[in-house]
């Protein structure tokens, strides 16, 4: 009888025996493997410290001053286009080949975007490009009108200056911006956005543009609109005080550079409406309480001080919320590997003691040594595990900034233990199964008399 026709005959041949537990506990060892494997999207970021942007939001949103500011920004750049283009008149004599145009951003110059940003708000979310996309895909008849913006684009068109839009928006989604603009009745001559994962750096459209148009005028609420040497250089999460301060400075220090330009005839003319919500001036920023440091400096001698002292300041928080969601991260992927350690164990134990499991020849019996330093290692992993969970009871009972971050930090290196110490585990028992299927592949079938 062919023992691996077991199923004919209701008796299973050593082999098959075998093989039917080694693929069990493989499959459990690629199972908790892939388990680590797996990767969720990263989370939402919540916004800190909390209701940072409401002030911001209120202001654009419900503000008379907010609106003033933009109507008078608009009414100077349509007195500032419409000398541009009678210089451009005089200059060309009507020979050049070229026509004169304005370039505008869209969100927050034309677009106003006062629902997205309230939803945020409302959720406490920080922002992020993912809840964007879903704005723009879904939420185009939302979108609103800049004061000011429409009648200025009106008055260039009527003067003969072609308006075009160069927009970080993204080209997946130009038909709903199409559609938001002929809803609000903007018209325009051009429109250029983001390909998809391209760069946000506007400097190759810009030139695309004037290779077809003479460019008087530049109008956005972002100095990037204007000019890409207002970026930020690249800023880390780790960028130290001084070097944050430092990038501040650079980007004041250049915009101080152009003080006779800003609303002036020069061309090309640059003109920025006010935007508190977001923008190139928070790459800085989002740092949580660091964000303080960013204020003016508090007096360091009482001389300094009025007669009459100030209410005293408010003591600063801290950011336990961070330590406090680091610890609680660690604490559920520790307790994912102790689960997935003692189903190991068990699915090891049951292989060797399952009923009527034959053992192999005596050489291939070796290669279940390997169990003992796979076992052993798992046993590590599990009390490294179980140190990780008794430190978060610890921290529960704790509100001491500095005795947090000692627990956090013993935390960080017990848990890489764990995981260590489970992945060499791993891998004694990959070697274990490598062995086995080895022998089973090309060990030569005993038959069995029945």
């Amino acid at each position: 009888m062919n023992p691996l026709h077991f199923s004919q005959t209701g008796h299973r041949g050593p082999v098959t025996k075998i093989a039917t537990n080694t693929f069990v506990v493989g499959f459990l060892l690629f199972a908790s493997n892939l388990g680590l494997a797996q990767e969720a999207p990263p989370s939402f970021k919540a916004v800190d410290p909390p209701n940072r942007s409401l002030d911001a939001s209120l202001y654009m949103q419900t503000s008379a001053e907010y609106g003033a500011l933009c109507y008078q920004v608009y009414n100077l750049a349509a007195e500032r286009l419409g000398q541009a283009k009678a210089d451009f008149a005089k200059t060309s004599g009507g020979s050049s080949t070229k026509s004169a145009a304005v370039v505008m951003d869209l969100d927050e110059t034309v677009f106003d975007n006062s629902g997205f940003q309230a939803m945020l708000v409302r959720s406490g979310l920080a922002w992020d490009l993912r809840l964007w996309k879903v704005w723009e895909k879904d939420w185009s008849a939302s979108v609103g009108s800049i004061p000011g913006a429409k009648e200025f684009i009106q008055k260039a068109k009527r003067s003969g200056v072609a308006v075009v839009f160069v927009s970080n928006r993204d080209k997946e989604f130009e038909q709903q911006t199409k559609d938001a603009l002929n809803r609000l009745g903007i018209g325009y001559d051009l429109l250029k956005l983001k390909e998809a994962d391209g760069s946000d750096d506007k400097t190759l459209r810009f030139e695309e543009v004037q290779q077809k148009y003479d460019v008087l005028m530049y109008v956005g609420d972002n100095l990037r609109d204007l000019s890409e040497e207002f970026k930020f250089n690249q800023l880390s999460e780790n960028s130290t005080a001084a070097e944050l301060q430092d990038a501040i400075n650079e980007r004041r220090h250049r915009v101080e550079g152009y003080a006779g330009k800003w609303g002036s005839a020069q061309k090309p003319i640059w003109i920025v409406l006010p935007n508190p919500t977001y923008g190139e001036w928070t790459k800085p920023l989002g740092r949580g309480v660091r964000d303080l440091d960013r204020l003016v400096p508090e007096a360091k001698s009482s001389s300094a001080m009025p007669a009459r002292p100030f209410p005293p300041a408010p003591s600063r928080p801290t950011d336990h919320k961070f330590l406090q969601e680091g610890i609680s991260a660690m604490a559920g992927g520790a307790t994912t590997l102790t689960g997935w350690s003692l189903a190991i164990l068990g699915a090891t134990v049951a292989g060797i003691v399952a009923g009527q499991f034959l053992r192999p020849a005596a050489k291939i019996r070796l290669v279940y040594l390997l169990f003992i330093p796979g076992w052993v290692l798992l046993g590590i992993s599990i009390w490294y595990g179980d140190k990780v969970t008794r430190r978060v009871t610890a921290a529960g009972f704790t509100d001491n900034h500095d005795r947090l971050r000692e627990i956090a930090a013993s935390m960080n290196s017990e848990y890489a233990a764990q995981r260590d110490f489970f992945q060499f585990a791993l891998l004694a028992f990959g070697c274990w199964l490598g062995c086995v299927l080895l022998w089973w592949v090309f060990a030569k079938e005993r038959s069995k008399q029945t």
